[in-house]
């Protein structure tokens, strides 16, 4: 009798241990829902922190993330609203767009670097802005049309190339916008467009630093994929010790609310935010000491 007696409370043991894992599953499931009730977002904030503990790398060192938002000059409430960012970055102006000036002056007033998003000539039909340079320019016109498009939208510290794609592989061109630059005392990134570009090497025969993008931060929109190019990012800078990055102002709402968000994870991790001359130029172990700055 005994061990029947002995099977039958394990059974019922058993039967309440399981009574009790459903009544914890039905309590967790209504907590959720409750909790989802309350903030829509809470996965997705709940997700947010997992990503950054386990995919945002700490920082090695103290490298730099150079932040470059091309295409301002649209919208100035879209400036406005990344012009609010607590940290060193710099933005580059399209000279043709319809608020250009005004963008100007509030990028000047906020302390931040502004640079010329000068329009260069892509490969195949791709839809031009107004000035694009032309391989088909002579020396002439493309000095003429840089020259007042810098006059339009400076002074700046630096520029960039809008497009470019077939322009910034034309050392011949290139060399033109190059001269302009250290006549004007002008920083040069090169957006890198296309893989062959010709800046860096160009830059180095000259003897003049040029410094070069190393990825997009915005090809795609979605949290996940913003958290995960920052990554790479990241992976770049701690290797290097710095990094530069590409983001847009024009149609990239979604990135202000990111960086806003990301900002103080990367402070604690251990990153700093710097400007473009605060990092060695592509070129630097080509160049002389003293013209690496």
């Amino acid at each position: 009798m005994r061990p029947k007696t002995m099977h039958k409370s394990h059974k019922i043991f058993s039967i309440l241990l399981r009574l009790l894992g459903v009544a914890g599953l039905l309590a967790l499931a209504v907590w959720l829902v409750l909790r989802v009730a309350d903030d829509p977002l809470f996965f997705t904030k709940k997700y947010e922190r997992l990503f950054w503990r386990f995919h945002l790398p700490p920082a090695k060192g103290h490298p730099v993330l150079v932040l470059v938002l091309d295409d301002a000059g649209h919208d100035l409430d879209d400036l406005r609203s990344f012009l609010k960012l607590p940290f060193p970055f710099t933005v580059a102006v399209i000279p043709t767009a319809p608020v250009a000036r005004a963008s100007a002056q509030l990028i000047r007033q906020a302390g931040k670097d502004l640079f010329l998003h000068h329009p260069m000539q892509a490969l195949g039909a791709a839809p031009r802005e107004p000035h694009t340079l032309l391989e088909t320019m002579s020396a002439d016109e493309i000095r003429h049309l840089v020259s007042a498009n810098l006059d339009t939208v400076g002074p700046v510290k630096g520029m960039n190339n809008h497009q470019g794609s077939a322009f910034t592989q034309n050392a011949e061109k290139m060399e033109i916008i190059l001269r302009l630059c250290r006549e004007r005392g002008l920083l040069f990134l090169d957006s890198c467009t296309t893989p062959q570009p010709v800046s860096v090497s160009l830059g180095t025969r000259l003897d003049l630093p040029v410094w070069r993008n190393d990825l997009f931060l915005d090809h795609k929109l979605t949290f996940r994929a913003l958290l995960y190019r920052l990554a790479d990012a990241l992976h770049w800078a701690n290797k290097q010790g710095y990094v530069v990055m590409i983001g847009h102002i024009t149609h990239r709402k979604d990135l202000y609310p990111f960086l806003k968000k990301v900002y103080p994870v990367l402070r604690k991790k251990g990153y700093r935010f710097g400007f473009l001359d605060q990092i060695p130029p592509a070129n630097a172990d080509e160049l002389p000491d003293e013209k690496q700055k």
